[in-house]
């Protein structure tokens, strides 16, 4: 048998589970169908008493009663849409619980979010006055209100959000399920009509964003008492009954096999031939009729965890049939073998035989998965760039100290990021921690949008922290698979190679936005515009999720690590004088070396425009290029220098290179520091033919501290990503301060640069001085010494 003795110790945890879900999908299928009754009658008495009117319109006996519809469909919303989305994932529960673990724990993260958000927002909706009744009644004089168009815009993020996560989470588990293609695809399709709740989402939010445009010039600081609100606001309220509505609908879709089956009769065709081969698969093992092209023998466990595997896929096809299923239909079998069950169904994902470790990898295997991590690394580039250049046209940065705290706060998620990105890349590996970093860069994309709505500075600041943390989990997840993917010897060139391509990816995106997108953005309905790229980007970064789940990607697990430090270098009782870990010493070397490096070149990409204006004021000569055109050469010089780099470390050793680019920056800053310049197109040129120089420091530091650091070498990725982050917001600071409490210019304070690029030698200096530091990082002397 199966099954052991201890499964009747599990029968009442199993009854009592599937029971409570049922009960409380139950519960909250009729909460919605009762909440949306109430939504939805109350706008239709709305509109009854002058809701679409304009205030001059609106007879006095109606304001009252207008008033009280609208406040009780404000407050409606958000219960109603929390106990629609709350049933689906109930639902979504019940067969999740059999899928990969990374999905199961999703789910019950985005019932957490759509549950305590929900909670929140009615609650702020309900006392968005300091008096309760100054939101309906107008003879409440001079009250002190939360404006709904704001609560709404603020909502959209997580509203879009937890709707394309929903969209979303199903389509791995339909896509693994042993069916025909056809029978597989019309299920697939099915659940994508829940876009449609989506799509009015987005268009609920146009709408709000427009009301909240056109109320900006009332006086009223109550705009939701306003009467003028029931005109400019009357088509949000349409479309959040829609939205509610339509995701009722989107909840049903379960439902809907029936009456596809009486549409489209051919498919039920393939019913009689998906049992049998449910009966062929579970009797003997479905080798020859498999509709995946599995290297069936490569599977521990095979046939029995193909079998149990399949048992479950057949319940998850009972849970897909209907809603209301029995209670008493309990998975045991599935239960009491998930975890083999797991391993056969992300086996069956990767069509492609994934090597087993990422150590072992070598070859042309290596270069094909690096230049997949490199493809994403350029498209990472890319959206980050183009999202950040969208903030850029929007007019809430009036100040260098404003822009140096939209610039800090990115980098203070990246301080953050890897003390959740660590634990996250050590347990669950590298693609659970790269869709993770995904998925939080569409919420940080999403929260653009209200903050730009807005013109919300503190907005701004939030959602570039969520985003520095999203880029934190991508670095480290990147840098930490490049340094263990292929042979010793290439590592600093695979490193150097894919941040030139991020690099690149970055540079393209500021020509298309510069050239292409934004070049007539000056008003305020252009700006709303070009908020629609947030939507993109997020979609995108959603759709890049959704393709990278799907990906075979090898693995290297902690065990991995530990199998084979011998061949990984690093020993770590190993000590410096006798005294001293050789690990921790360098690490804490390689850590002061980032954040100085990493904060002055910071430095220099804040303050050098400001310098070169400065210049040109001065000696009354012009620019050789825009501002805007040289942010752009100075990216493509950075991407062109790390390349150029990368093919050098295969022939020059990289603590040299490393000591080479350090020495290179203290010169280009010591010439802006003291040289006086005539012109301000020679500073220019000087800084491009220097950013060759200037870019690969920061990452070349990440390949050698990365290198033979044993097990140890993806803490040792994170610590150096947090220490660059802390430099990068920290040191910006110290300038601005020298120049404007301490009064001096930009240009004298670019003495902090050189202390900085200085200070950050001594780490390539530690390298190739100390023979035992040598050995920790240098495979060739290893052997040698």
């Amino acid at each position: 048998m199966l099954l052991g003795s201890d499964l009747h110790g599990r029968s009442e945890g199993i009854f009592i589970g599937v029971t409570t879900t049922f009960v409380l999908a139950s519960v909250f299928v009729t909460a919605r169908l009762f909440l949306a009754f109430g939504m939805t009658f109350a706008i239709d008495f709305g509109t009854h008493k002058g809701l679409g009117l304009h205030e001059k319109n609106i007879p006095a006996a109606w304001q009252a009663p207008l008033l009280a519809s609208e406040y009780a469909a404000i407050v409606l919303y958000n219960p109603a849409l929390m106990a629609t989305k709350t049933s689906i994932l109930l639902l979504y529960l019940r067969f999740m619980q059999y899928q990969p673990k990374v999905l199961y724990y999703s789910t019950h993260v985005i019932l957490a979010v759509v549950n305590v958000s929900g909670v929140v927002l009615t609650f702020i909706s309900a006392f968005q006055c300091q008096q309760v009744q100054a939101a309906y009644n107008l003879a409440i004089q001079n009250p002190k209100c939360i404006s709904i168009e704001t609560i709404y815009l603020a909502s959209a993020p997580i509203n879009v959000a937890t709707d394309v996560a929903i969209l979303v989470l199903p389509i791995p588990v339909l896509t693994t399920l042993p069916l025909p293609v056809r029978q597989k695809t019309v299920l697939v399709l099915t659940f994508l009509l829940g876009v449609f709740a989506t799509v009015v989402d987005v268009a609920r939010i146009y709408y709000v964003q427009l009301a909240a445009t056109s109320l900006s010039d009332l006086s009223s600081t109550k705009l939701t008492t306003s009467l003028e609100f029931s005109y400019n606001a009357s088509l949000a309220l349409l479309w959040s009954a829609v939205e509610v509505n339509v995701g009722i609908m989107c909840a049903c879709i379960t439902t809907l096999r029936p009456l596809l089956k009486r549409l489209v009769p051919k498919t039920s065709s393939y019913r009689n031939r998906g049992s049998s081969y449910w009966r062929s698969a579970l009797v003997t093992g479905a080798q020859a009729t498999s509709p995946d092209p599995i290297n069936h023998s490569e599977i521990p466990g095979w046939p029995i965890a193909a079998a149990e595997n399949q048992e479950s896929q057949m319940r998850v096809r009972s849970s897909l049939a209907t809603v209301d299923t029995e209670p008493g239909a309990r998975q045991d079998i599935a239960r009491h073998h998930s975890q083999q069950a797991e391993h056969s169904n992300m086996a069956r994902v990767a069509t492609t035989e994934v090597p087993a470790c990422l150590l072992d990898v070598r070859g042309t295997e290596s270069v094909k998965y690096c230049a997949l991590i490199c493809v994403i690394l350029f498209v990472i580039g890319f959206t980050f760039t183009i999202l950040f250049s969208v903030v850029g046209e929007i007019p809430v940065i009036t100040t260098q100290l404003q822009a140096i705290g939209i610039s800090t706060a990115s980098y203070g998620g990246v301080i953050i990021g890897p003390l959740f990105g660590y634990p996250l890349l050590r347990n669950f590996g590298f693609k659970v921690t790269f869709i993770t970093a995904l998925g939080i860069t569409c919420v940080g994309t999403l929260m653009f949008w209200p903050s730009g709505a807005l013109n919300s500075y503190v907005g701004f600041i939030v959602a570039n922290f969520v985003v520095g943390v999203a880029s934190s989990f991508i670095d480290i997840s990147a840098i930490s698979f490049l340094v263990l993917c292929g042979p010793p010897q290439y590592l600093e060139f695979r490193v150097l190679f894919g941040e030139a391509v991020e690099a690149l990816g970055g540079m393209l995106s500021q020509l298309l936005a510069q050239k292409v997108l934004f070049v007539n953005v000056n008003d305020t309905r252009s700006l709303i515009d070009i908020q629609w790229a947030y939507l993109a980007i997020a979609f995108f970064t959603v759709l890049l999720a959704l393709v990278f789940y799907y990906m075979p990607i090898p693995e290297a697990t902690e065990s991995d690590l530990r199998s084979r430090s011998d061949t990984l270098g690093i020993d770590h009782p190993q000590r410096n004088f006798g005294k001293f870990s050789v690990f921790h010493t360098a690490l804490a070397i390689a850590a002061l070396s980032a954040f100085c490096s990493a904060g002055a070149l910071t430095c220099v990409r804040i303050f050098l425009s400001d310098i070169i204006s400065a210049i040109s004021l001065s000696t009354h000569t012009s620019l050789v290029i825009t501002n805007a055109n040289f942010q752009i050469a100075l990216t493509a010089g950075y991407s062109v220098g790390e390349l150029i780099f990368a093919f050098l470390s295969l022939i020059i050793p990289p603590p040299i290179l490393l000591l080479f680019g350090f020495a290179s920056s203290i010169v280009f800053s010591v010439l802006v520091r003291n040289v006086e310049w005539i012109s301000a197109g020679g500073l220019e040129t000087a800084s491009l033919v220097f950013s060759l120089c200037l870019s690969f420091v920061v990452n070349l530091i990440f390949a050698i501290a990365g290198r033979n650091s044993g097990e140890g070498v993806k803490l040792v990725i994170c610590v150096l990503e947090s220490a660059a982050g802390l430099g990068a917001s920290a040191l910006p600071f110290v300038i601005y301060a020298i120049n404007t409490v301490g009064g001096y210019s930009i240009q004298f304070s670019f003495c902090v640069v050189i202390a900085l690029f200085a200070a950050g030698t001594v780490y390539p200096l530690y390298d190739s001085l100390l023979r035992v530091a040598r050995r920790s990082t240098s495979p060739l002397l290893t052997t040698q010494l």
